[in-house]
């Protein structure tokens, strides 16, 4: 059945490579929940490139696009709405009081390396954007380490491509 779904996405993909890649990497760095695993579709843009369908370039070029301005979204929804929001709903997703002060200290004491670590590891990339954004990180310091991470995973995601 899993086998069907990703067969049906990648048919889709043969036709549609960038949309369905743009709109799910966009809503999963809005902090939205996606059906559908963003990483999986980065490959499959990797692959479509490798087969000639459409340029690594545009491919990458799209994935940095998408992912920045979901993750500044959710950056700036964060740092408007600020810690009590996050106290109030964090919980429904882990996020407890404790682990949100844990993550100030640490945003406090390493910002610029706890983001670019943060957006690396799955599970940790939104919660990294929702603590700088509720630790009021300067933009200036957190889109540097953000956009680092995107390019730091498309590059190995794309590799593993090639190598296949």
């Amino acid at each position: 059945m899993l086998v069907d779904f990703f067969a049906a996405i990648y048919e889709y993909l043969t036709s549609h490579t960038l949309t369905p890649i743009a709109i799910v990497l966009f809503i999963e760095e809005a902090g939205i929940p996606s059906p559908i695993p963003g990483d999986g579709l980065m490959l499959m843009g990797g692959v479509r490139a490798a087969e000639g369908h459409v340029s690594l370039l545009t491919v990458l070029l799209v994935e940095e696009i998408a992912t920045i301005i979901g993750a500044l979204l959710l950056f700036s929804v964060s740092r408007r709405l600020g810690r009590p929001v996050v106290v109030k709903f964090g919980r429904y997703v882990g996020l407890t009081d404790e682990r949100l002060s844990r993550a100030e200290a640490r945003f406090r004491d390493h910002d610029r390396r706890t983001i670019f670590i943060g957006r690396l590891i799955p599970g940790l990339r939104v919660p990294t954007v929702v603590a700088a954004g509720v630790l009021e990180v300067p933009l200036r310091r957190f889109l540097p380490r953000s956009e680092e991470h995107t390019s730091e995973l498309q590059s190995r995601l794309h590799l593993v491509c090639r190598l296949l």
